[in-house]
């Protein structure tokens, strides 16, 4: 009888602990891209709060597309969502796009928060910053 509540209370824990992470989670996901050059492609990445990661690709007059790239854990996503969340990048829109452009989306239940740059602008360093974050994290194995 008292392994059978010792289990218990682990399970309940666990699942209390999967709650409090879920509900702390400012994002439903978050995409980085690279989007133009000569060829007009796109690459990037799709981090969902599940810890399922994508990659994103499209070519241009093809659709977009995005495979299944690995697993992560969803309290390392949470950290990561909480601390793109805490920059403020999401904050205010921001569209100055060109020849190669770069961005971070955030989506929460229907509401997208985008900011869009291109190489060469000024005052841009914390995107950029936050970009390579993002990226780094995805693409890790």
């Amino acid at each position: 009888m008292k392994r059978y509540f010792i289990i218990f209370l682990l399970f309940t824990a666990c699942s209390t602990r999967q709650k409090r992470v879920e509900q702390s989670v400012p994002y439903d996901a978050i995409e980085v891209k690279a989007s133009g050059g000569f060829a007009g492609t796109t690459t990037g990445f799709l981090i969902q709060k599940n810890a399922e990661i994508y990659v994103i690709y499209h070519t241009a007059g093809k659709a977009y597309n995005q495979k299944f790239y690995r697993m992560s854990t969803t309290d390392s996503v949470a950290q990561l969502f909480q601390k793109v969340y805490s920059s403020g990048i999401l904050n205010k829109p921001y569209k100055r796009t060109g020849n190669l452009t770069y961005s971070i989306l955030s989506r929460k239940d229907s509401t997208t928060k985008a900011v869009y740059w291109a190489d060469g602008q000024d005052s841009i360093a914390n995107y950029i910053e936050q970009y390579r974050i993002i990226r780094k994290f995805a693409s890790s194995q």
